[in-house]
């Protein structure tokens, strides 16, 4: 069993949660909220010793942040329960850090920009770059212990946080320059200052497969591109509303355990006309299937849903399907290897539906428009069919507008195979 298999099932399917730190708290004279964490809780910075004895919770140095498991998080608005000026705040932070995105302490350095490199490369432990990655990248690379964020749409500077006001700098009267915080972040590469975002340190961005560079087709850009190193974040800068349940993340990847779910609620009743483009990969957990696998689809209500991908229950067969409002529902079939990542695209652009798993290229003729479904768009869960268990990475979403066909695709498509 390789380290990849034997990750999926330690963490998908003997998940344990663990509430907190006993002994991990701030100290209620330090007021650590009204400080910049990312200046006192800097390991290199002049007050790191300070915040490691009054802000640990804080600053994020606990050794692990998590749920309370009796406080059912999930089940609140977040916008309501974790807002620093609400009257929950205090409640959610001490109940529910992690749903609300508190967790803090590990953060990418801003200078760094690392998500303009690709993480394949510079992530890599036994890389030329890991060190430096270490150092200014951990959250991107996911490096972080225990440390997750919930949610692709906070630019703020964190619960509570203000400007570090110079008398209160802990044991200094300096004015140390104030900055927000992001969870989108870029590099400029090991040593580097100007090394442009097209290039990945030390090489460019060329490595096959059908999720590399489509965030960066000229005219169109995805509309959610998610990466799950540090958290779940929207890498396509339209900062997506993205919710969560139960999903551990393991070095890069989403693991989902049969009872997780990702909703992308930009698609909730979701008019995508003719035009649609998922992308994604995906290795299951290894052994039997107690039930279909629901890898992608807009399956939550009591309707059928209008697509989908899935992985059969009794075969190695990943299935896509589609239905639109004016012809039969069309669905195409792709032998694959449950051992290894499998690479799927899925499009649907003016009456053609094409399929892609790995190198296997089918299509099928259509009319008309997506059927609309009140439901957003699902990854591994749907209770109609069967839910997923196993590891996903690299989701990448057009609906908007559509990037160019691969040059393959396009000679595939006009009969020269």
């Amino acid at each position: 069993m390789d380290r990849w298999t034997l990750m999926a099932v330690l963490f998908c399917g003997f998940i344990s949660y663990s509430y907190g730190q006993a002994g991990c708290q701030d100290s209620p004279s330090a007021e650590c909220s009204l400080y910049n964490s990312d200046i006192i809780c800097d390991s290199q910075g002049t007050h790191y010793l300070w915040a490691k004895e009054n802000c640990p919770l804080y600053c994020g140095f606990c050794q692990s942040c998590q749920d309370s498991p009796f406080a059912n998080c999930s089940l609140y608005n977040s916008n309501i329960i974790c807002d620093s000026q609400g009257k929950y705040y205090l409640w959610a932070k001490e109940n529910c850090p992690l749903y609300c995105g508190f967790c803090q302490g590990c953060q990418d350095s801003p200078s760094a920009e690392c998500s303009l490199y690709n993480s394949d490369i510079v992530c890599d432990s036994q890389g030329t770059h890991y060190l430096w990655a270490k150092e200014n990248c951990p959250l991107y690379c996911g490096f972080c212990q225990g440390v997750s964020t919930r949610s692709t749409v906070s630019t703020s500077t964190g619960p509570g946080e203000t400007t570090l006001k110079p008398t209160f700098s802990p044991g200094t009267k300096e004015t140390e320059g104030v900055s927000t915080r992001s969870t989108v972040s870029t590099s400029t590469g090991p040593g580097e200052t100007t090394l442009k975002p097209t290039f990945s340190p030390g090489t460019k961005e060329t490595e096959v497969g059908h999720n590399v560079g489509r965030d960066n087709n000229e005219g169109c850009g995805p509309d959610i591109s998610l990466s799950f190193r540090g958290g779940v974040r929207d890498t396509s800068g339209n900062r997506a509303a993205v919710d969560y349940s139960g999903v551990a993340l393991v070095n890069g990847t989403a693991c989902f355990d049969g009872s997780s779910r990702l909703y992308i609620w930009r698609y909730k009743s979701y008019d995508y006309r003719d035009k649609l483009q998922i992308s994604f990969k995906f290795k299951p957990t290894p052994g039997p299937r107690i039930e279909p696998y629901t890898l992608v689809s807009n399956c939550e209500g009591n309707d059928e849903p209008s697509y989908g991908i899935g992985l059969n229950r009794f075969s190695n067969i990943t299935t896509m399907f589609l239905k639109t409002d004016e012809s039969e529902d069309q669905s195409m079939s792709f032998d694959i290897n449950p051992t290894t990542w499998t690479d799927v695209y899925f499009r649907y652009q003016n009456g053609t539906m094409i399929g892609i798993v790995n190198t296997e290229i089918q299509t099928r003729s259509l009319i008309g428009n997506i059927k609309k479904r009140p439901d957003a768009m699902v990854f591994a869960h749907c209770k109609q069919y069967g839910n997923y268990r196993g590891l996903i990475k690299d989701i990448v979403v057009y609906s908007n507008c559509l990037p160019p066909l691969d040059k393959h695709v396009e000679s595939y498509l006009n009969g020269f195979t």
